[in-house]
């Protein structure tokens, strides 16, 4: 079975030469120009044979509470006044999910759109983007709410910008807003030791830390994880997130093992 990648930046498809690695990929991106900028692996593979199914590279957003958090811990008149951000939270909050009706290139007047049931709700004015993880992509807006194993999701009428198959993603946008007081179902890394963060560079826009963690098979509940975050509280309440990511369903079962790897540039 051959490793499936899916990159959720358009930048990658438009190089001529792609990038090798994660952290080849991630030197393309800089955040003086992107502003702070988080960016992840997630490496499925398989934990009795090492074999990697499936790398999932892509950009979270840093949330207003993050953003704010580093700013008190960075400038204040004591120390730090907020908890370091020291754990990563997977859970399947999101309603990621994939189509089961194609849609062909330029077909118009599209106000729904048929899919896998989803594995959560999703509210009415949520983006979703069709063939996340690919080079081809498009944002629409759900017009209504969906509720838990909808197969169908009510969206702002569009047209088509591109073909897109059966089978093709369909994601939620996460927002700069997004501050749950909780997390249903969350599985937690626990505080994460020193050998967990690593820092690096020099000048504007190449200074990153990187932090790295595996969610080893069978030590976790079973279940498709679909949202990523960094925290400093187990369980996640009000205030207690720094950065989000919404991605593809993700398998952590009694084989397979998950390996979140970020960098978060400023």
């Amino acid at each position: 079975m051959s490793e499936l990648l899916l990159v959720t930046l358009p930048e990658y498809y438009k190089c001529q030469v792609k990038p090798r690695n994660f952290q080849d990929w991630t030197e393309m991106y800089d955040a003086q120009e992107y502003g702070v900028l988080g960016l992840w692996e997630l490496k499925s593979f398989d934990a009795r044979t090492g074999t990697v199914l499936q790398r999932i590279w892509a950009k979270n957003i840093i949330t207003d509470n993050g953003a704010t958090s580093a700013l008190k811990n960075l400038w204040n008149n004591a120390g730090s006044t907020v908890s370091v951000m020291n754990q990563i939270a997977v859970s399947a909050s999101s309603g990621s999910t994939t189509l089961t009706t194609a849609l062909t290139n330029g077909q118009t007047g599209v106000t729904s759109l048929a899919v896998q049931a989803i594995p959560a709700a999703i509210a009415s004015g949520t983006v979703v983007t069709i063939g996340y993880g690919t080079g081809q992509t498009q944002n629409v807006t759900l017009s209504g709410s969906a509720s838990l194993g909808a197969t169908s999701l009510s969206v702002t009428s569009f047209t088509a910008n591109a073909a897109y198959a059966i089978g093709s993603n369909v994601v939620p946008v996460p927002l700069v807003t997004d501050n749950p007081s909780s997390v249903t179902g969350a599985q937690y890394s626990g505080a994460l030791s020193s050998g967990a963060f690593s820092f690096s560079g020099t000048g504007a826009g190449n200074r990153q830390v990187q932090i790295q963690y595996t969610f080893t098979a069978g030590s976790f509940t079973t279940g498709n994880y679909t949202d990523l975050y960094t925290t400093n509280a187990n369980p996640i309440a009000s205030n207690s997130t720094a950065s989000h990511l919404i991605t593809v369903p993700t398998p952590l079962n009694n084989v397979t093992s998950l390996t979140a790897t970020i960098i978060e540039k400023v």
